[in-house]
């Protein structure tokens, strides 16, 4: 058996990414007068979780090849957790092509063609996204203002997951 936890931790830290992306996703959608209602919430009700107008929670996986059985745990435990929130429950995966047939789940089948998102964030590409989603917030930052205002978030996010 491994000692080694540098998996779990990476797992950790892609977590924050996607939560972040998510984040400014809907900073970009409702501009910057957001509600103080409106949250953004780690490792609290699941994975992550944001309270906009509705309440939605995520689940994320970055296994470098598709884990069927895992991803049928974590689907099954947060419809069970939050089965009156089902239509908003949403699973991503860092892996892209994924076989949602294969998933074998109890709960909520019909959903995982429309909530297990697949291969938008990767440990590829989430960097990128979080920078440009920056930038369309604030066009007139340079490309170093915008990787400072992104290190001091994810830092916030991992000083918060651990």
């Amino acid at each position: 058996m491994s000692t080694d936890a540098t998996p779990s931790w990476s797992g950790y830290i892609f977590q924050g990414e996607v939560a972040l992306c998510k984040a400014l996703e809907k900073i970009n959608e409702f501009g910057c007068n957001i509600p103080d209602s409106y949250c953004l919430k780690l490792e609290e009700d699941e994975d992550f979780s944001l309270t906009t107008d509705i309440w939605e929670t995520f689940q994320v996986k970055a296994y470098t090849t598709h884990n069927y059985t895992k991803y049928k745990k974590a689907w099954d435990d947060m419809m069970k957790r939050f089965p009156a929130n089902a239509e908003r429950n949403y699973l991503y995966l860092h892996k892209d092509n994924v076989e949602v047939d294969k998933f074998n789940v109890t709960l909520e089948q019909s959903r995982l063609s429309t909530n297990v998102i697949s291969g938008l964030y990767t440990l590829d590409n989430v960097i990128n996204k979080i920078d440009d989603l920056i930038s369309d917030i604030f066009p007139d930052f340079d490309k170093s203002t915008i990787e400072l205002k992104r290190n001091y978030c994810l830092v916030k996010i991992h000083k918060a997951i651990k």
